[in-house]
């Protein structure tokens, strides 16, 4: 039995359905009533629902990066390569450690 999601959940899944949205353009933003703004909760939302681009933000967008094969492939052995080099380093480190507090 599936249970109704609670208020963060359903915030979450608020916050991420706008972002994922399409930002509309400046002649097609619908205004709201002046009684719905002169509440600070209206206010908020009204904030919240502005273009993130007016507030100096970047804007969120619903498709992935995609990259090919090779460059993804080129990504991993890069991180191998940092993670191996950084293991190494850090065993080098613990037996200079070592020889210098065991003396």
């Amino acid at each position: 039995m599936a249970r109704r999601p609670n208020r963060s959940q359903q915030r979450a899944m608020e916050v991420r359905a706008a972002a994922t949205m399409p930002r509309p353009s400046v002649d097609v933003l619908p205004s709201a009533p002046a009684t719905e703004d002169a509440t600070p909760v209206g206010r908020a939302a009204a904030r919240r629902s502005a273009p993130a681009a007016g507030r100096g933000r970047a804007v969120a967008s619903a498709r992935p990066a995609t990259i090919s094969r090779q460059e993804e492939y080129r990504y991993i052995r890069q991180d191998l390569r940092r993670l191996l080099l950084t293991a190494g380093g850090l065993l080098v480190v613990m037996l200079v450690l070592l020889a210098v507090l065991d003396v």
